[in-house]
């Protein structure tokens, strides 16, 4: 079981590391170097894409007068929109701060039974307390209670806004056969399927001898053998001409074959087969969308999960851009440099000393406004008061005794490798690894994470949750009140002596 602490600071402009240190002596990197399923932290990201288009919508919405908002014309899909108009005509306070409050009061399901087709498929979600199955939360509570069917419901509701923001009529494409856009989605689709398909078809079959792919195309045609899909044997079939042959060379060179291959699919009589794929494919560009916004935010991967799991965690991050988040929000909305080393020396007192100095940073730059900020860190600081992270309430203590702000969220990771039978059962299931992270802001100017993770098979040997880390943290208090709290710390920054990679870098044992 390895544990991973990480403490900064928000000072002078820049997110200067305090504190970085773990008990594992390789050189990995849990922080930096993995992506790991942190669980419902990816509720604190959901969350932001939800406070985000509360405040787009008031942007565009908020000078309208009573009957130009009766007269809007809102998609049906569009629950934010909607709900959006009905605050504002009836609301006497049609503030953002009012009106982003008021979008943390209203009120989802956690009712489990539903089936969500997301991600390519039907699929359920679980709440990690059972007598959550029958309770309505708002969304305040549902995120101080790590709710997460709440906050799939959430994700849904934010992938249809994303859909149909831009005016785009989806449920008019999904209704019309002939709507002239959905000839050339069914096709986009096609494309894309079928190019999936053959990079696999490509990696199984490449490095293949003739004899051995000869072997394959002849049993194919046999009564009693395998038979391989049209794709499939083209693929065998180019590589047993040109072994040497690209991936890129055969997307190209199949464009009218893949294309061929999925003639069914334009046929009007699958119309219910069409809209799936139609389906499938608006929530792959909606959750691109959903993606920038991550990104904006730190978010540190190039692709998002299309999926609504994403909300409760399926999309995978990492520790230090959970760290880099909260810095944004500790500073207010801007995105500030983090600054690991403020000076280098060598050879000192020789001929030869050289010094380096860090660089003047960058600029800091907003990411999101201080109304959004300000529900975050109140959200924040409720899962501290009475939420998941409620036992850390009150033990941290400054210098002068006196308790400080604190705030945080927390997530639980099982990452497993689960297979099932073609009716949908469960037949296997592996552990990857298994995580448990705190993230979170102390007083007015530090951040951070703790993590523990354990890697592999043996993470089935273990069961904790984020209540660990978080208990870490509260051991932790007696230490952490007196350095978060004022005065403030030396200038200087943090130490520039080098360590190897995976070693600490503050005097003392890992946190655990």
């Amino acid at each position: 079981l390895y544990y991973s602490f990480t403490l900064f600071e928000s000072q002078g402009g820049v997110n200067r590391l305090r504190v970085q240190t773990d008990n594992l002596d390789q050189p990995f990197d849990i922080n930096t170097g993995a992506k790991l399923e942190l669980g419902s932290t990816a509720k604190l990201r959901t969350l932001i894409s939800y406070l985000d288009i509360v405040a787009d919508l008031h942007r565009q919405l908020a000078a309208l007068s009573a009957t130009e908002l009766a007269r809007k014309d809102v998609p049906a899909r569009d629950k934010l929109a909607q709900w959006a108009v009905q605050h504002l005509r009836t609301s006497k306070d049609k503030t953002l701060p009012v009106m982003l409050q008021a979008a943390m009061q209203r009120i989802y399901s956690a009712y489990p039974g539903e089936v969500f087709f997301t991600g390519g498929g039907a699929h359920t979600f679980a709440n990690f307390k059972p007598e959550d199955n029958a309770r309505s939360f708002t969304v305040a509570e549902a995120f101080k209670d790590s709710v997460n069917l709440v906050f799939i419901r959430l994700m849904r509701d934010v992938v249809n806004h994303t859909l149909v923001r831009d005016g785009r009529p989806v449920d008019r494409i999904l209704a019309d056969t002939q709507h002239p856009e959905r000839r050339a989605l069914l096709l986009r689709f096609a494309d894309e399927e079928s190019s999936r398909l053959l990079r696999g078809f490509y990696r199984r079959y490449r490095g293949q001898t003739a004899a051995q792919l000869d072997e394959l195309l002849g049993a194919s045609h046999s009564k009693s053998g395998p038979k391989l899909p049209a794709l499939e044997q083209w693929v065998i079939e180019q590589l047993r001409q040109d072994p040497s042959a690209s991936m890129a060379r055969l997307i190209q060179d199949s464009h009218d074959d893949r294309l061929a291959a999925y003639d069914w699919l334009l046929r009007l009589h699958n119309r219910n087969a069409q809209n799936t794929r139609i389906a499938a494919l608006l929530e792959r560009e909606a959750f691109v969308e959903i993606h920038r916004s991550w990104k904006r935010v730190g978010y540190p991967f190039d692709r998002l999960v299309p999926s609504y799991a994403s909300a409760i965690g399926s999309a995978g991050d990492r520790p230090a851009a959970l760290a880099e988040l909260m810095g944004i929000i500790v500073n207010d909305g801007l995105r500030l440099p983090t600054v690991h080393l403020e000076e280098m020396r060598f050879a000192s007192g020789t001929p030869f000393e050289t010094v380096l100095h860090r660089q003047s940073p960058r600029a800091g730059e907003r990411v999101l406004a201080p109304e959004v900020v300000a529900v975050l860190r109140q959200a924040l600081g409720q899962v501290v008061a009475i939420g998941t992270a409620r036992r850390l309430n009150g033990a941290l203590k400054g210098s002068d005794g006196k308790p400080l702000a604190v705030g945080g969220k927390t997530g639980t990771g099982d990452n497993r490798l689960n297979s099932y039978n073609p009716r949908g059962g469960l037949i296997g299931s592996r552990a990857i690894n298994r995580t448990a992270t705190f993230v979170f802001f102390m007083g007015p100017r530090h951040f951070g994470t703790l993590t523990a993770y354990v890697p592999g098979e043996q993470a089935d040997s273990y069961s904790f949750t984020s209540a660990l880390p978080v208990q870490i943290v509260k051991q932790l208090a007696p230490v952490l009140g007196p350095v978060v709290s004022p005065p403030v710390l030396a200038t200087s920054g943090p130490t520039s002596e080098l360590r190897a990679p995976g070693s600490s870098s503050c005097a003392g044992p890992a946190p655990a």
